[in-house]
């Protein structure tokens, strides 16, 4: 029997998923059949994995799964601390009597865990992560435009700050030179090595990021930062100087003329 045949069959079909986890050069495989199974001269692990339903909805974002990984799963100890910068991708085949189908692709987003210590692994399918998926641009007083983006046009290089870590506790992180004029706090990000973290707090010559760093970050690492956008008008002029750009209708009228109001 083809594949196809065997999916659709009520009684023949024999089910059997292999899960293909990687980070680089890494993989973790583990499988739903009774006894570890070889495919493509790798081996996968017999271990008790499941997974929610895939589904197709309007929103692709939304049309993810969710992977249920046994109790100490040797990924969970480098997701512990959530999803980490390094990209790990998930591939899912499906088969039948050794008749197999890619069945599912994804990258993951997010890691939580239960009460019980077991991980919940949240992947996307990789059609969410292209460019210019779905939305069209909408009218909006803020600038719809992304910071350093080819509608934007600044160059964020020439705004990149360098420097040193003073202090580091937890997501707090003092450094000198965050003690400038610009404000980096709305969605500027800081750089460690090729750990990214986003800003979400400035103040003076401190600022608190997103998520910690690893533990090998500490005081007297190098540092580059980039200030962030509000995406309004006024940072757009008088911070980058590029209103021309600016991509939000600041004067759209706060009062709807066709909403039938006799006054307007």
């Amino acid at each position: 029997m083809s594949y196809l045949e065997s999916e659709q069959s009520v009684a023949s079909g024999k089910p059997i998923e292999l899960f293909d986890i990687a980070m680089g050069l890494t993989h973790w495989r583990l499988t739903t059949h009774g006894a570890d199974y070889d495919f493509l001269d790798d081996t996968y692990e017999s271990a008790p994995t499941t997974r929610t339903q895939i589904e197709q909805t309007g929103e692709i974002p939304k049309d993810g799964i969710d992977l249920f990984t046994p109790r100490g799963f040797s990924l969970d100890t480098v997701c512990i601390a959530g999803a980490p910068d390094q990209e790990i991708t998930l591939t899912i085949y499906r088969g039948h009597d050794g008749l197999f189908v890619t069945y599912f692709r994804g990258f993951l987003t997010s890691v939580t865990f239960d009460k019980n210590a077991v991980a919940k692994y949240h992947f996307e399918p990789r059609s969410s992560d292209m460019p210019f998926i779905g939305g069209r641009r909408r009218c909006s007083r803020l600038c719809c435009h992304r910071l350093g983006g080819y509608r934007c046009g600044v160059n964020l290089e020439a705004y990149k700050i360098s420097g040193t870590i003073d202090t580091i506790d937890g997501v707090a992180i003092e450094a000198t030179e965050f003690d400038i004029a610009s404000d980096f706090s709305s969605g500027g990000r800081i750089q460690v090595g090729n750990a990214q973290r986003m800003i979400t707090a400035h103040s003076g010559e401190e600022i608190t990021i997103s998520r910690p760093f690893g533990s090998d970050v500490e005081a007297g690492a190098s540092f580059y930062a980039w200030p962030g956008c509000d995406h309004t008008p006024t940072t757009c002029k008088n911070v980058y100087n590029n209103k021309v750009n600016y991509g939000g209708q600041e004067f759209l009228p706060t009062k709807n003329p066709y909403a039938g109001d006799l006054i307007y």
